[in-house]
């Protein structure tokens, strides 16, 4: 109990001097938050990099920003009037860091795929036609989850998506991914 006591302490005596800066400064709302953390080889330095969408104006942004090291630079992804949110990244050491997004298109979520890699962005590429729902993307290296219509939806990611395997259909939520085991993870109501 001392040593519980001891650190905590500790803990509060270090904070003191603890200053907040603001890490996003952007008007408007900025929301949905993704963090990565990234060993670059080259470098042999953690990078960190965070995604978030932004709405400003009746504007909806997606942007990516590097926080580690620090770069005052918003790097934007895409931005118009189409509500965005959701957005998801990944770094495919071969690829760079993609960045995956939903978008409404004629009142359907579409998912959408862009890549960051040597400080140029690729085109935007539309992942799928029609989501019913309005649910969390989201990616991890060559591999993406998402849930469509109450279905749990695994799919492999190049220029487009394939191997795409229907998984549960049984009011399914809060999917994430283990990547190492490459196994899913997710809620599903029981009566």
């Amino acid at each position: 109990m001392k040593i519980y006591i001891m650190l905590l302490l500790s803990c509060l005596l270090h904070a003191e001097g603890f200053k907040s800066e603001a890490l996003i400064s952007l008007p408007g709302e900025n929301r949905n938050f993704n963090l990565e953390r990234i060993y670059n080889f080259n470098t042999e330095l953690d990078e960190v990099f965070i995604c978030f969408d932004n709405l400003n104006a009746g504007i909806y942004s997606i942007y990516l920003k590097q926080i580690e090291p620090f770069s005052e630079k918003n790097i934007l992804i895409s931005s118009n009037s189409d509500p965005k949110t959701n957005p998801s990244i990944a770094l495919i050491p071969s690829d760079g860091i993609r960045i995956i997004w939903q978008q409404q298109v004629d009142e359907k979520w579409q998912l959408f795929l862009r890549t960051f890699a040597d400080d140029t962005l690729s085109s935007i590429i539309q992942l799928t036609n029609s989501i019913e729902d309005n649910t969390d993307p989201l990616i991890y290296d060559n591999y993406l989850i998402w849930i469509n219509d109450q279905y749990l939806t695994f799919a492999e990611v190049g220029d487009s998506l394939f191997n795409i395997k229907k998984i549960d259909g049984s009011d399914c939520s809060n999917p994430d991914l283990n990547g190492e085991a490459l196994s899913i993870i997710y809620e599903q109501k029981v009566d």
